[in-house]
């Protein structure tokens, strides 16, 4: 893809493509009038426009399946040896930003999902409140898990499991209630065995990305785009209060039965920063939103 997007890029204007093909967007609405754009696209502009989806949600991928597990297993590790190393700390943030960007992408994807009709851009602004909310969510989410992880090993699984299964079912769940046809028009090419594949491959990144924040684009499997592109308020408010109680009890049985090696840490105010830090996070969504 690398290789392919800067070939067309040095030879886009060269030589005039054969045709074009038109697309449609609604301005956002400004004083109740919204006027619709008529715009030409090229092949060579369509490929760039693909190839850069395809980058934006490989990042996703990337960020949710390497650079998570990666920034916990670091921070872990620098806990047990009461030790942060350069080398180790570089990588950590560069993991964070990893995340964090991959949990922006998201934010966007679901925005231009929901007004797919209208040329939307993001402000500046919007894009601090994101990387302010996602990295306060995401720095005290590994933080309580990896606390958590230090003294109760043996718990570890459980709780990571029981989070993974029950947002990877969560869309098969609703899915089996609504009563819909399997979906068959994923990609024609694919049979029966190769779209369930597909799908639970595509529940298990959603279980993924909810392990550790709000995926903000909510997967649907009843849908034919297999998005839901409304915004659910009520399942955004108990992810939250759910998490929210999660972290504070996780962080009560890391007080209990915390061990020498935080005999230098003042637990009750590291407990306190940390459910701030999760407010925080609370308080740049809203305001984003």
């Amino acid at each position: 893809r690398c290789v392919e997007v800067f070939y067309i890029y040095f030879h886009a204007g060269r030589v005039e493509e054969p045709y074009v093909s038109i697309t449609k967007k609604r301005q956002m609405p400004k004083d109740g009038y919204s006027e619709e754009i008529e715009k030409e696209v090229g092949q060579a502009e369509g490929k760039l426009c693909t190839h850069r989806s395809a980058f934006s949600r490989a990042s996703v991928i990337q960020a949710f399946l390497g650079s998570a597990p990666q920034l916990t297993l670091q921070l872990y590790i620098c806990v047990l040896q009461q030790e942060v190393t350069a080398a180790r700390s570089i990588f950590m943030v560069l993991s964070l930003l990893s995340i964090v960007y991959g949990a922006l992408r998201c934010n966007i994807l679901a925005i231009k999902i929901k007004y797919d009709d209208y040329d939307v851009s993001v402000k500046p602004a919007a894009y601090l409140c994101i990387f302010m909310w996602r990295s306060f969510e995401i720095a005290t989410r590994v933080t309580v898990l990896v606390l958590f992880s230090s003294v109760l090993q043996i718990w570890t699984l459980p709780v990571v499991l029981v989070n993974f299964f029950g947002f990877f079912f969560y869309p098969w769940i609703l899915f089996w209630q609504s009563k819909s046809p399997f979906p068959e028009n994923i990609e024609k090419a694919l049979s029966r065995v190769g779209t369930t594949i597909v799908l639970c491959l595509l529940t298990f990144l959603y279980a993924g990305i909810n392990m550790f924040c709000w995926s903000a684009v909510q997967v649907k499997l009843n849908d034919p785009d297999l998005i839901n592109k409304s915004q659910n308020w009520y399942r955004l408010t108990v992810y939250y209060m759910l998490r929210f109680i999660e972290n504070a009890f996780l962080l009560l049985m890391w007080y209990i039965y915390k061990t020498d090696i935080y005999l230098y840490v003042c637990a009750p105010l590291l407990v306190l920063q940390l459910l701030i830090g999760y407010c925080m996070a609370v308080l740049f969504m809203l305001v984003f939103y």
